[in-house]
């Protein structure tokens, strides 16, 4: 199963928009094995990337002499503390040991089945758009804090098939009875005259969409190559 986040979050000094664009992250299942594959991006900069002996880390093509995407993959047995993380580099992959936990709490997004209902919450529309999709539109009025989104859309697909135990929300899959699979929340923009903060602050977006993806035969290869090697060190 994929995951994909696109989350644009706000330093409440400044107003600045941060967007952290995720690649999609493949969670895998196997027995009572857990695999995450995550997309990595290595970047090589250059001398125009220098200023005053530091460096200026941004997307600007002129900074930028190479990049490449490699896959690093976390994997641990069910119910225990500690996983492996295996990337594959100069033709051997290098493994290093990693706390779930800690996994779980920088990327709370694999854990999954958080995502609620809210009391404050307002359902203004229901809607049927296609391909058995159904999209539910809530607003909050009035908007309790700057934490709240102005808006949210929650997608459910009625054709869901996964067997993928994975889930955005358990007690929204629960009560509506088909899977939710994108939960979308809209940040409007805050005037400066109406921020507590005395700064504009943009609009953004939180979203994050689950889906079944179309693995490539080398990607199935490398996955179950990590299998293999995650369960022979276990013996």
């Amino acid at each position: 199963m994929g995951i994909v986040t696109n989350i644009k979050t706000v330093d409440l000094q400044t107003g600045t928009i941060f967007d952290n664009k995720n690649d999609t992250v493949i969670i895998s299942k196997l027995g009572d094995i857990i695999l995450y594959r995550k997309s990595i991006q290595s970047i090589k900069y250059n001398k125009n990337a220098f200023k005053d002996g530091q460096i200026q880390v941004n997307n600007d093509p002129k900074m930028i002499e190479s990049s490449a995407i490699f896959h690093r993959f976390y994997i641990y047995k069910k119910d225990q503390e500690t996983g492996k993380s295996y990337e594959f580099q100069d033709k051997a992959y290098v493994i290093k040991q990693f706390s779930v936990d800690t996994l779980l709490l920088d990327d709370p997004i694999l854990k999954g089945g958080n995502a609620d209902f809210d009391e404050n919450s307002i359902l203004v529309s229901k809607s049927d758009i296609g391909n058995g999709y159904i999209r539910e539109t809530y607003t909050y009025k009035p908007v309790p804090s700057a934490n709240y989104p102005d808006t949210t859309f929650l997608t459910f697909d009625k054709n869901w098939k996964s067997r993928m135990d994975y889930t955005l929300s358990q007690n929204i899959d629960k009560v509506r009875g088909i899977k939710l699979v994108q939960v979308s929340s809209i940040f409007n923009v805050v005037p400066k005259n109406k921020s507590s903060l005395g700064v504009e602050i943009p609009n953004r977006i939180i979203d994050v969409k689950i889906f079944e993806p179309n693995l490539s035969k080398a990607e199935l290869n490398e996955i179950n190559q990590v299998y293999q090697k995650f369960k022979l060190e276990k013996k």
